[in-house]
């Protein structure tokens, strides 16, 4: 009994003083690596998003420079679709020119292959591929998306449109990217490289790797990356992001308009964030003989203050076990015993309020009459569900013709009908349902975790029982229901306009049915 009575003072400020200064000390070294890993993240991020903005500046040039190369070459080759001699030994020098493409290739304006460099085995066939058909059908100069190549490769093309002397369209140059073998883009990504596990990789507008540090990636979908979403919007930013393979990463990302493509530069979090536990570590070896010193001071200035308070406690202790022999009142703080009376006293007093408050707080969330859940508690339980994002459905029911009860029997008849509906509703729930009045004769049932089709049983079940039992009236009275289901498309407020309305579409329907609210798209 009272157990704690047994510790004295010297051990109780003994016990704070360790405490305290253990939780200073704490709070300090907690709070410093909030800041050094907060200060490290914006760092890192920073570096990342102008890293990832530079690189995408660097490529949209350079995909210009590709664009105006094939452009002017265009207009060389042109005059040669009819010289097929001519035109291969154009194409030749101009492959031995240009440092951008793993190959080049002139196709006429049904898509057939005229001329390849380095030549391939596919002059004179068809072009069927989607970076083919989209430089057939845009006839403009356009990056494709990646594709798989007649022979088998995984390719990009950039091609420019072909037009002859008359100005009609006779087909396209192309270029081509081997995403998965070396290529001027391959060599320009892979020289960026770190030692502590940052890396770069490269997306299509549709989310697909087109350039990744391990090769085996690349024409993967990694479009559920947030960071990979955003740049298929054409964002560019930079934020923490955990990646498709659930590592978290520190991330900068910035858009390549001449492409359509999206350059991530990003860095592992735990390689990246390792040096602040190393800073915090260090600081407590720095500042343990400080924190030692402190406890042996506070020993000390402990055993001075409890000697005082220690004479004090002792008399408490002899008037106690004295009897009529009391010692004189010695000369000593007396404030602790006063202390502990006022905590006593304060105690009984808290305990008295706090069973106050409950039943205060128990009254203004019940309906007086019913005792069911009033207004203010289901409104309170609708906004926490929703902020939860729970799955719910909503009974709302209303007394077919309950103005003529208490016209027939009387207002008091009237509340016995309303207590009989209460129980009847309890009768019919499940636990963790909840039952309330919403004002006057309407009711409502929140049901988590239900479906449409079980609230409808539900409603039904409860319908019927009241239109087959007999009421306080003396005879069966009815009632009307509306049934509505939270949706992602529509909020609580929303909810209960349609779960109403369905209610009252069930009264001029005729009453005593239960309706299903409307479905909003």
């Amino acid at each position: 009994m009272d157990s704690y009575k047994h510790f004295t003072l010297r051990f109780w400020l003994i016990f704070l003083f360790s405490v305290s200064t253990f939780l200073i000390v704490l709070s300090c070294g907690a709070g410093i690596y909030l800041v050094v890993k907060q200060v490290m993240t914006d760092d890192i991020l920073d570096i990342n998003r102008a890293y990832s903005e530079k690189m995408a500046q660097t490529t949209d040039l350079m995909f210009q420079s590709m664009k105006k190369n094939l452009e002017t070459s265009a207009g060389e080759i042109a005059p040669l679709l009819k010289d097929r001699q001519r035109l291969q030994q154009h194409l030749k020098l101009w492959q031995e020119s240009t440092l951008f493409f793993n190959s080049i290739l002139v196709a006429n304006n049904k898509g057939k292959i005229l001329a390849t460099e380095p030549r391939m085995e596919v002059d004179g066939r068809f072009l069927m591929s989607s970076g083919a058909r989209e430089a057939l059908e845009k006839k403009k100069t356009v990056v494709s998306q990646p594709y798989k190549a007649i022979t088998g490769r995984l390719i990009v093309l950039v091609s420019t449109p072909l037009w002859d002397e008359n100005g009609n369209y006779a087909g396209f140059l192309g270029g081509t990217f081997y995403l998965e073998q070396d290529n001027t883009l391959h060599e320009f990504l892979g020289k960026h490289f770190y030692e502590d596990g940052s890396y770069l990789y490269v997306v299509d507008q549709n989310g697909t790797l087109i350039y990744h540090p391990e090769e085996e990636r690349i024409g993967q979908m990694v479009d559920g990356n947030s960071v990979v979403q955003k740049l298929m919007d054409q964002k560019s930013g930079a934020e923490r992001v955990v990646n498709t393979q659930g590592v978290p990463m520190l991330t900068g990302y910035a858009y390549v308009p001449s492409a359509n493509w999206g350059i991530v530069s990003q860095t592992p979090e735990e390689e990246a964030l390792a040096p602040t536990l190393k800073v915090v570590l260090d600081m407590f070896g720095y500042i343990s003989p400080f924190f030692i010193l402190l406890l042996l001071i506070s020993f000390s200035l402990t055993q001075k203050m409890v000697n005082p308070l220690r004479q004090l406690a002792n008399y408490a202790k002899s008037v106690r076990t004295a009897g009529t022999e009391v010692q004189p009142f010695p000369t000593i703080p007396t404030w602790y015993y006063e202390a502990e009376q006022i905590n006593h006293a304060f105690q009984q007093y808290a305990e008295t309020l706090r069973h106050k408050m409950n039943v205060i707080k128990r009254e203004s969330l019940t309906d007086p009459l019913t005792g069911l859940a009033n207004r203010r508690y289901i409104e309170n339980t609708l906004r926490q569900w929703t902020e939860t994002k729970k799955q719910f459905s909503v009974l709302l029911l209303d007394v077919d013709g309950f103005k003529k009860v208490n016209d027939e029997f009387g207002h008091q008849t009237g509340d016995e009908v309303l207590r009989f509906l209460s129980q009847a509703m309890k009768q019919h729930v499940r636990k963790g349902d909840i039952c309330g009045r919403y004002g006057g004769e309407e009711f409502i049932v929140l049901l988590p975790e239900t479906s449409a089709e079980t609230a409808y049983l539900m409603a039904e079940s409860l319908r019927m029982f009241m239109s087959d039992t007999v009421s306080p009236t003396g005879e069966p009275v009815t009632i009307s229901l509306g049934v509505g289901t939270i949706a992602p498309q529509i909020d609580t407020k929303t909810l209960l306009a349609l779960t109403d309305e369905a209610m009252y579409k069930a009264k001029q329907e005729g009453r005593n049915r239960t309706k299903l609210m409307r479905t909003i798209v």
